[in-house]
């Protein structure tokens, strides 16, 4: 079989705050889904959790090129408010705590 010839692009990074302030009036959506290849936690680390956060977080958890998940990820989320009610073997669905007893 034969193989294409490959081509790269080089693809402008935005940080996360950026596109909350030009396209949401600086407030997060409901839902925020997140899936960057191996960079999710250090994603979740630049939120200002003292502003707006987005009341559910679906974020890949399993280590990237493995099948185990990165607990740091759900430790971190659970000092910022969230618990984690559901999951699949690849993600887990975070839920901000005043949500879900609302929920209840």
């Amino acid at each position: 079989m034969e193989q294409l010839p490959r081509k790269s692009r080089q693809i402008p990074v935005v940080p996360l705050q950026q596109i909350l302030e030009e396209y949401c009036a600086n407030q997060f959506p409901d839902l925020l889904n997140i899936d960057t290849e191996g960079m999710d936690l250090e994603l979740l680390q630049q939120i200002d959790y003292t502003k707006s956060t987005p009341k559910i977080i679906i974020v890949e958890t399993v280590i990237f090129g493995s099948v185990r998940k990165d607990l740091r990820i759900k430790t971190f989320l659970e000092s910022k408010g969230y618990t984690a009610p559901y999951e699949t073997p690849i993600n887990t669905i975070f839920v901000r705590k005043d949500c879900w007893k609302q929920m209840l």
